[in-house]
């Protein structure tokens, strides 16, 4: 959520907080659980050295953000239209 609007949902298995990681700047959104369930924190240099090596990772990662992406648009878009 940010600004306790819900923004996205993650799913098993996804990676989340990885634009802060390779952006460098703060996370701007805070995640809540729903049910129980297991994270793992990794630094920043390691989540880096995760992408090089490990290229369906990153592809899965690029692959998650271009959803986020193409749903924050849709969403936005409604937003625009119903004000219009």
């Amino acid at each position: 959520t940010i600004k306790n609007t819900p923004v996205g949902i993650v799913n098993e298995g996804e990676i989340f907080g990885a634009l802060a990681a390779i952006t460098g700047k703060v996370r701007n959104a805070t995640v809540l659980a729903h049910s129980n369930c297991t994270v793992m924190a990794v630094p920043k240099e390691q989540f880096i050295d995760i992408i090089r090596s490990q290229p369906e990772t990153c592809l899965q990662m690029i692959q998650t953000m271009a959803a986020q992406i193409t749903e924050l648009n849709s969403r936005v878009s409604s937003k625009v239209e119903s004000i219009l």
